[in-house]
C-alpha cells in the first residue's frame, strides 16, 4: 500500500493523472492559473465567467459587464432595472438598444422610430406615417423636418426639393436650368447666374460671367464684346488688344503707349516691342536710348 502511494505521488509529480492519462486541461483544472480572471474562466484562453466571479475586463465576463467591484454583473441593459443612463427599462442612452415606439425618450437617438415626440415618448416618425403633416411640403417629406423632395414632389421653397429646384408650379424640378421658368439666380430663363449655362447675345444680364460673349451692355442685355469681335473698334490700337479696354497687345501688334503692349514696351515704329530696352527710346530710368 505505501509503494503504491508513492508511485500515485511521483505520477502526479510527472504530470500524470491518477489512471495515467493526460493531465486536466488549463480552463479545467480547478487552479486559477494563466491569464485567468477566476478559476477555469476570464482571460484570452478560457470561456467567460459568470456573474459574480472575478474579473478584469468585460470580455471576462458572459453578461461582458465587469462591475466597478472587480466582478462580473447582469447585463444593465437586460435586468428589467432602469439603471445608468437608460431612458426606459433596458433601452434608450447611450449604452443599451433604442426603444420601441411608446418607451421613454430624451432624443430620437432613443427611439427606433428616431423620433422623441415632445411628449418624451418613442412615436412614429411622422416622416414615415404616411400624412401630410406638420411642416411637410407633400407626403413625409420637405419642411424643416423631413428629407427634401424628389422630382415632382410638391414644394414651396428651393429647400423642399432634393436638388434644390422648385418650379413656379410648385413642384420640384427635373433642372431649374431646364424648366423653361427664370427662378434661382437665373439673369433670363434658364441661363445666367452661377447654377446654369451663359446667356446668349440679347438675352438678360446682370454682369458679363452671365453672357457667352462675356459683354452685359448697359441696357442689361448680352451684348457682342468688342475685345472679340475681330475689328480693331473703339479705342483699341489693333484687333480686339489694346487702348485701354481690351487685353494688352502682343509683340509685333500696333500700338500707341507703352501700356498697349503685354511687355510695357511700344517701339517708335508703332508696334510693341521685347523689351523697352529694345524699343529705340530713350525711356523709363534709361541713361541714354535703350
Amino acid at each position: 500500500m505505501r509503494y503504491q502511494r508513492s508511485l500515485f505521488l511521483i505520477m502526479l509529480l510527472l504530470g500524470l493523472g491518477a489512471c495515467g492519462g493526460p493531465p486536466p486541461a488549463p480552463c479545467a483544472n480547478g487552479v486559477r492559473d494563466g491569464n485567468e480572471s477566476d478559476i477555469d474562466c476570464g482571460g484570452s484562453q478560457c470561456g467567460r465567467c459568470d456573474v459574480g466571479r472575478i474579473c478584469r475586463a468585460p470580455g471576462d465576463c458572459q453578461s461582458l459587464n465587469c462591475g466597478t467591484d472587480g466582478r462580473c454583473a447582469a447585463n444593465p441593459c437586460s435586468n428589467g432595472v432602469r439603471d445608468g443612463n437608460e431612458t426606459d427599462v433596458d433601452c434608450g442612452g447611450n449604452q443599451c438598444p433604442t426603444c420601441a415606439t411608446g418607451g421613454l425618450c430624451t432624443s430620437g437617438a432613443d427611439c427606433q422610430s428616431g423620433f422623441c415626440s415632445t411628449a418624451g415618448r418613442c412615436a412614429v416618425s411622422p416622416c414615415a406615417d404616411g400624412v401630410l403633416d406638420g411642416s411637410e411640403s407633400d407626403v413625409d417629406c420637405g419642411g424643416n423636418q423631413c428629407p427634401a423632395c424628389g422630382v415632382g414632389r410638391l414644394c414651396r421653397t428651393r429647400a423642399d426639393c432634393q436638388n434644390g429646384y422648385c418650379g413656379l408650379d410648385g413642384r420640384c424640378a427635373d433642372n431649374s436650368c431646364t424648366d423653361g421658368i427664370r427662378d434661382g439666380n437665373e439673369s433670363d430663363i434658364d441661363c445666367g447666374g452661377n447654377q446654369c449655362s451663359t446667356c446668349a447675345l440679347g438675352r438678360l444680364c446682370r454682369s458679363g460671367t452671365d453672357c457667352q460673349s462675356g459683354l452685359c451692355g448697359t441696357d442689361g442685355r448680352c451684348a457682342t464684346n468688342p475685345c472679340a469681335d475681330g475689328v480693331v473698334g473703339g479705342n483699341e490700337s489693333d484687333i480686339d488688344c489694346g487702348g485701354g479696354v481690351c487685353p494688352a497687345c502682343g509683340v509685333g501688334r500696333l500700338c500707341r503707349i507703352n501700356a498697349d503692349c503685354l511687355s510695357g514696351a511700344c517701339g517708335t515704329d508703332g508696334r510693341c516691342a521685347n523689351s523697352p530696352c529694345t524699343n529705340g527710346v530713350r525711356d523709363g530710368n534709361e541713361s541714354d536710348v535703350d
